[in-house]
């Protein structure tokens, strides 16, 4: 009865989501991590059928996923875009010291009336840490973050503002 209701819950969501679709792409997250996509002008059907769901595809190709394993099924790229765009070379962020212990000090240099986030997320990408969003007219150039409390471990730091977005690691001491 429970798995029924999960399949029926599946099919409501995916139902919804072709209602309301501005993509053209489905994803299925499993909850080991493995994503995976597919185009919708590429599925000929779905079936879900003792606790699993296939999605079959044009031609002969179709995937089978045990519905307990699936965390989400959806129609925008939940995966974090850690992905380096272009950074206008006035503009510039330095993160020090790293390794770090206690302080992580990020020195910027923006155009005046920018506004941008700092966000720290683990290195999965699956929680975030510290967020916090900056005007360059008000601040001074320079964020001090207190990580004493993070494990040991490899972090992200991600800046990012309307036109640009970057990418550092540093390790936690």
């Amino acid at each position: 009865m429970q798995l029924k209701a999960i399949g029926v819950s599946v099919i409501l969501v995916f139902s919804f989501g072709l209602a309301e679709l501005k993509s053209q792409t489905m994803f299925v997250r499993e909850i080991g991590g493995a994503q995976t996509s597919y185009a919708l002008s590429s599925i000929r059907k779905l079936t879900f059928l003792s606790g699993n769901m296939t999605v079959s595809q044009t031609g002969i190709n179709s995937d089978t996923f045990s519905i307990s394993q699936i965390r989400y099924i959806n129609f925008t790229d939940l995966t974090p875009d850690f992905s380096n765009h272009y950074i206008d070379e006035t503009e510039s962020f330095t993160l020090y010291p790293n390794p770090v212990s206690d302080e992580l000090l990020i020195n910027y240099s923006l155009s005046k009336h920018k506004t941008f986030d700092v966000d720290i997320i683990s290195i999965d990408g699956k929680k975030l840490i510290f967020k916090k969003i900056l005007n360059a007219q008000f601040a001074d150039g320079k964020i001090i973050i207190n990580i004493s409390s993070l494990p040991q471990g490899l972090y992200l730091c991600y800046i990012k503002n309307d036109e640009t977005a970057k990418v550092y690691k540093f390790i936690k001491n």
